[in-house]
C-alpha cells in the first residue's frame, strides 16, 4: 500500500508541476497596458470552458478535476487545492470565456476597482457584441478584479478584440480565442 501512496503522490506532483508551468507561461503573455495616468490594465487569467475553469487564484482546472475524481481515503490526506474567486461562471451545459483584469493603481502598485464600462467583443469578420459591463469580484487574496464574461464564444473566429473603458481610458485588445473551431 506504501507504495500505491507514494506513486499517487509523485503522479499528483508531476501533474500539478506541469500545470503550474503552463500557467506561469501562459501568464507572461497576457495583455498589459499602461495607461496615460501611470496605472495599469492588466489582464490576469483568461479561461475557456465549463463552470470548474472559471475562478481566478485557484488551482488549475486540471488540479481541481483531479482532486474532485480521488478516492475517499485519498481526499482524507490530500488537502483540496484552493478554488480562487469568481462573479460569474457558465450555466450548465454551457461553456465560457472569462477575462479576469485589473486596473492597477500607480500609487499602490496593486488591483484596484476602479470605473469601467461597457465592453464591444470584435470578431474577425468585423461584427461587434455588446458585452455589457465587467463584473466586479473581490480576489481571493485581495485585491479588486473584473470579469469579462462572453457565453458560449464564437467557433468561427480565430481572434477576439475587447474594446473596455477603464478608468478614464479606453483599452482595445486582442486575444486568440480559445473556442476556433472547438
Amino acid at each position: 500500500m506504501k507504495g500505491k501512496a507514494a506513486a499517487l503522490f509523485l503522479l499528483l506532483g508531476l501533474v500539478f508541476g506541469g500545470a503550474s508551468l503552463v500557467y506561469v507561461r501562459r501568464a507572461a503573455s497576457l495583455p498589459r497596458i499602461r495607461l496615460p495616468g501611470g496605472g495599469e490594465f492588466r489582464v490576469f487569467q483568461i479561461s475557456y470552458g465549463t463552470g470548474n475553469q472559471h475562478h481566478l487564484g485557484g488551482a488549475p482546472g486540471p488540479i481541481l478535476w483531479l482532486w474532485d475524481h480521488l478516492p475517499g481515503p485519498a481526499k482524507g490526506r490530500i488537502p483540496s487545492p484552493p478554488v480562487g474567486a469568481t462573479a460569474l461562471v457558465p450555466g450548465l451545459h454551457h461553456t465560457g470565456l472569462s477575462i479576469y483584469w485589473a486596473y492597477i493603481d500607480p500609487a499602490i502598485g496593486q488591483p484596484i476597482l476602479g470605473p469601467s464600462g461597457d465592453v464591444t467583443m470584435t470578431v474577425d469578420s468585423g461584427e461587434q457584441t455588446k458585452l455589457g459591463s465587467p463584473e466586479p469580484f473581490d480576489g481571493s487574496a485581495g485585491g479588486g478584479f473584473r470579469q469579462i464574461y462572453v457565453d458560449e464564444p464564437p467557433r468561427d473566429s480565430s481572434r477576439l478584440r475587447f474594446r473596455v473603458p477603464v478608468e478614464h481610458d479606453t483599452v482595445e485588445f486582442t486575444i486568440e480565442n480559445p473556442a476556433y473551431h472547438r
